[in-house]
């Protein structure tokens, strides 16, 4: 293969920026005999010779103006310089809502270029928090495609302007799909826009539905939910094996759930499992 044949890779195809520019500067190099760390920090006008080094390994990140700096010297289109401006921030970010906020515009921008012809991944179920709400209701036995109905259904939780947004957004998105008789149907594979967006997403969504929970308290009766909370003080080694058994029974679970012999479902349920540290390692203190 000469160098002229060896191609930059495309920023839109990439959810985590650090990546982004490893696959850039290796095949760079192949394309430039003087590229490297050195070359890359004079092109972008910067007195360290390792800072490109230092970002792609995670040891820094890249403020605002260097975002700029480095756009350019990527020589990324007007485009591709605001979804790499997002994509940088949706990494970065620490708080939820502001990586979602990122997480957002990226599959914004990914969606403009669709017309384009740009490969890009769809949707993620959790762009919008009732979505996957409103994915299992469609799995209901008895389901009506009618969003006054959808909205009664769901405690009015959301507007009936909002179920149809969302089905519609499902539908485009193959999450769910038409039957012959034109009845909508769970597609079996959920489709989602891969590790980084959808994680940012999630847990969006999972924020979301934590804040559910004392409606639901309070809402329904007893026998109708559960809820239990314990406070523990634990080693790292049985701090360890507790988070194994919780992702084991969110595994139980979910086979319980997805039981070929269940008959008709006729009512959406919420499942949140939380167990995070309440202080800091007493030997790190």
């Amino acid at each position: 293969m000469s160098k002229a044949d060896i191609q930059l890779p495309e920023v839109l195809e990439y959810e985590d920026f650090r990546t982004f520019l490893k696959d850039w500067f290796q095949a760079s190099k192949k394309q430039d005999s003087k590229m490297s760390f050195r070359y890359l920090s004079l092109r972008s006008g910067l007195k360290s010779t390792n800072y490109w080094k230092l970002i792609m390994e995670g040891k820094r990140n890249l403020s605002l103006p260097m975002i700029t700096r480095f756009s350019k010297t990527l020589q990324l289109d007007s485009v591709r310089s605001h979804y790499f401006h997002h994509l940088v921030r949706m990494n970065q970010s620490k708080a939820t809502d502001e990586r979602s906020f990122h997480a957002r515009y990226v599959l914004k921008l990914r969606a403009e270029m669709e017309s384009q012809n740009i490969t890009r991944t769809p949707n993620s179920i959790y762009e919008k928090w009732y979505h996957p709400m409103l994915r299992e209701v469609i799995a209901l036995d008895g389901f009506k495609e009618d969003p006054i109905f959808i909205a009664d259904l769901l405690y009015r939780s959301i507007t009936p302007d909002e179920a149809e947004e969302g089905v519609a957004a499902l539908e485009q998105n193959g999450l769910v799909h038409r039957d012959i008789n034109n009845n909508l149907k769970v597609t079996e594979s959920v489709m989602s826009t891969g590790n980084k967006v959808h994680g940012a997403l999630a847990k969006s969504h999972i924020k979301h539905m934590i804040l559910e929970s004392p409606k639901a308290l309070e809402f329904f009766n007893s026998d109708e939910r559960e809820f239990r909370g314990q406070t523990l003080s634990l080693d790292d080694s049985t701090y360890t094996k507790c988070r194994e058994l919780t992702q084991r029974f969110a595994r139980d679970i979910m086979q319980v759930a997805n039981d070929p012999n269940m008959t008709a479902p006729n009512r959406v349920f919420q499942l949140n499992i939380q167990f995070f540290p309440l202080s800091e390692n007493i030997t790190k203190v």
